[in-house]
């Protein structure tokens, strides 16, 4: 959908598609930290802001969320499974997975 500096690589008017129809069909969501922002409708600038804004994609029915290219600061990798959150290290990455039981 975009990136920071480039901005929107789709059209802005395909952003509630992406939100109301899209994403409750995905089993996995794999945004950006500025695509996750969009389609949440939150800012990102913390490692709470960014498991809130896991939470909302979940909220939709996506078991899994894995937010990459987090600008956030360099404390590692976050990795969730149901309620449970891991920090690791990968390729220096940052990479937020955070996945649900149904």
């Amino acid at each position: 959908m975009g990136d920071y500096g480039p901005g929107m690589y789709v059209p802005e008017s395909l952003l509630p598609i992406y939100r109301e129809r899209i994403l409750p069909l995905a089993d996995v969501c794999l945004p950006n930290q500025f695509e996750a922002e969009l389609l949440t409708d939150r800012k990102i600038s913390t490692e709470s802001d960014a498991l809130a804004a896991m939470r909302d994609l979940h909220a939709k029915g996506i078991r899994t969320v894995i937010l990459s290219s987090a600008e956030l600061a360099p404390s590692g990798d976050l990795v969730s499974s149901g309620e449970q959150f891991w920090h690791f290290l990968c390729f220096a990455i940052y990479l937020y997975v955070c996945s649900v039981k149904k």
